[in-house]
């Protein structure tokens, strides 16, 4: 069990910051989102290298240009992530504890990637563009969490993502949008019960 809620939360973690791709705000015709925001629901896998499946989990999305992202594990279990844009909110409910870190802009890690355009992402990435799909590779000489990222896009709208880690493992993300619907900016606010644990890091305080 404790195996499965590491491998669920180490999923959720890696997954929050490759959403981020998907928010870049540079311009209309130079953003990966067809408008200012996305929502929906999503269905998410990891397998080993040798093929075996090490978990799976569902659950909810929403993104929101320049900096509001949230992604929640409904089950197995009861995970949450939001940013807000300055800090960075990790909730599990089953363990009735949360973490918060402030963002921080100098990372160059696929969280902080939310503001980068295409041209941007093209300093450190390989950019492979198809009618329907993009894929990143790192470059050489940048450290990045994934070996490759590819994104497939139904007309304009992402519809998988697809990611091959440094442990040679894939994870795979069904997206299902909610069509013609943007988030609300409440989505983004972390409202936490008053039984929960809060961690802070990064702020000298607990």
């Amino acid at each position: 069990m404790r195996l499965m809620r590491y491998r669920s939360l180490r999923l959720l973690l890696l997954l929050s910051g490759l959403w981020f791709h998907l928010a870049v705000a540079a311009g209309p015709d130079d953003r990966l989102l067809p408008s200012e925001g996305l929502q929906g629901s999503f269905q998410q896998q990891l397998v080993d290298a040798d093929g075996v499946s090490l978990g799976s989990s569902e659950g909810r999305f929403a993104i929101l240009t320049p900096h509001f992202f949230r992604w929640e594990i409904t089950a197995p279990g009861s995970q949450l992530i939001i940013s807000d844009g300055q800090d960075l909110w990790q909730l599990d409910r089953d363990l009735e504890t949360a973490t918060r870190r402030p963002l921080d802009p100098e990372m160059l890690s696929p969280m902080q990637l939310l503001t980068r355009s295409r041209a941007q992402l093209s300093e450190h990435y390989v950019l492979e563009a198809s009618l329907d799909n993009l894929v990143l590779t790192p470059k050489a000489d940048f450290s990045a969490p994934f070996r490759r990222l590819r994104i497939h896009f139904e007309g304009d709208v992402p519809s998988s993502i697809e990611v091959l880690d440094s442990l040679e493992q894939t994870i795979s993300v069904d997206l299902t949008p909610d069509v013609g619907e943007l988030p609300d900016a409440t989505l983004f606010v972390m409202q936490l019960p008053p039984h929960i644990e809060l961690v802070e890091q990064g702020t000298g305080r607990r």
